[in-house]
């Protein structure tokens, strides 16, 4: 089986359905986006003097998508592969980068300033 193939046959994906998610996925205004599809299959066996004392085995399968707009990164992940989850981690990525920011951003750009509101600080 081809590696570069495997969420495509196994989970039934398309190129379209890439073109689809990348587009919701910028839909917002993005500049750059991308998709991270993961499959992790993990056993772990307990030993204890030499005897087996547990045994487990598990699947972890995902998609996480991450969207750029500027100096700002919008990034969310589902568990779910199935298409309505993933356009919705896509246009939560997107309104993450491209939404307002909570909190407005300040620049020191002169001294001056930085030492007028330290002093501000201390005086209350």
């Amino acid at each position: 089986m081809d590696k570069n193939r495997f969420f495509f046959e196994h989970y039934g994906l398309s190129e379209r359905d890439l073109e689809h998610y990348l587009a919701a996925a910028l839909s917002a205004g993005g500049e750059y986006a991308d998709l991270y599809f993961e499959y992790l299959s993990s056993t772990a066996l307990s030993l204890d003097e030499s005897m087996v004392k547990s045994a487990s085995q598990g699947i972890s399968v995902g998609c996480g998508i991450r969207v750029v707009t500027g100096e700002r990164t919008g990034y969310a992940y589902t568990d779910d592969l199935s298409p309505g989850r993933i356009l919705h981690a896509a246009r939560t990525a997107a309104l993450i980068a491209t939404g307002p920011a909570k909190t407005p951003t300040v620049g020191f750009q002169d001294k001056a300033d930085y030492l007028a509101v330290g002093r501000r600080r201390n005086q209350r």
